[in-house]
């Protein structure tokens, strides 16, 4: 999910290590579409979130194929797994380890980048090269 760099404008470390009650909640984006709809400006958009649950749990509704690590179901979209807080290459990210997709196990690793100075931060998630304008913004819902 993370691309091997960051476009400029997303590089905006947290001052700190974000906190866990600081991710803890909803994360919703109204921009999500499948990876082949990008140049239509017709395509269908949706709302997909991801739930970030106190003692590390993650669950995902909603979200577009490309989002789901190589396994997607045109009928919905699910997963679940654990998450952390990190530090990888110097940028504060949320870790990621998959469990569970669309009901099936499947163990795969991602890292989402934790962006803003200071809370409310966002989660940008990039389809492709970063610099491609491929993105989504998730926010926290307050």
């Amino acid at each position: 999910m993370l691309a091997c760099g960051y476009p400029t404008v997303f590089i905006e470390d947290p001052i700190r290590e974000p906190s866990e009650a600081e991710i803890i909640g909803e994360w919703t984006s109204d921009r999500c579409r499948s990876a082949d709809s990008w140049s239509d400006e017709n395509a269908d958009i949706w709302i997909c979130s991801w739930i970030f649950r106190p003692g590390g749990t993650f669950y995902m509704v909603d979200v577009p194929e490309w989002l789901m690590v190589g396994r997607w179901d045109p009928n919905g979209n699910t997963a679940f797994g654990t998450w952390d807080i990190g530090q990888p290459d110097g940028h504060w990210v949320i870790e990621l380890d998959f469990s569970i997709v669309n009901d099936r196990e499947y163990k795969v690793r991602r890292e989402l980048l934790i962006y803003g100075k200071e809370p409310p931060f966002s989660i940008p998630v990039f389809l492709g090269d970063a610099d491609a304008g491929y993105t989504i913004v998730f926010t926290r819902v307050e």
